[in-house]
């Protein structure tokens, strides 16, 4: 089986207030968790998971080498640009089971 990405992104957003926001965002690489908590006001959203992302893209590539491709796993987010970050989204693999 071949590695798909060198590492993984978790990130997580959640609204605290008007134009208040809140991230949370993990990185592993060889299953070594970083986490990155952040808060943010008078923000947009899509400004908010970008920066967020970011900052974990540029920790991963910092130590991996600028070439590593990550998978980010954003929730489903509309607001990521995953070519921007060399990276691609996360995909639920659970079957589908139509009843």
């Amino acid at each position: 089986m071949t590695k798909p990405a060198d590492y993984y992104v978790l990130q997580r957003v959640y609204e605290i207030g008007f134009c208040e926001y809140a991230t949370d965002t993990v990185v592993f690489i060889d299953e070594e968790p970083i986490s990155f908590e952040r808060e943010y006001s008078n923000a947009k959203a899509e400004e908010i998971v970008n920066y967020s992302l970011a900052e974990a893209v540029y920790y991963a590539q910092e130590k991996l080498g600028p070439d590593a491709v990550g998978i980010i796993d954003s929730n489903g987010s509309p607001y990521v640009d995953y070519q921007a970050f060399n990276a691609i989204p996360y995909e639920n693999e659970e079957e589908i089971v139509n009843e």
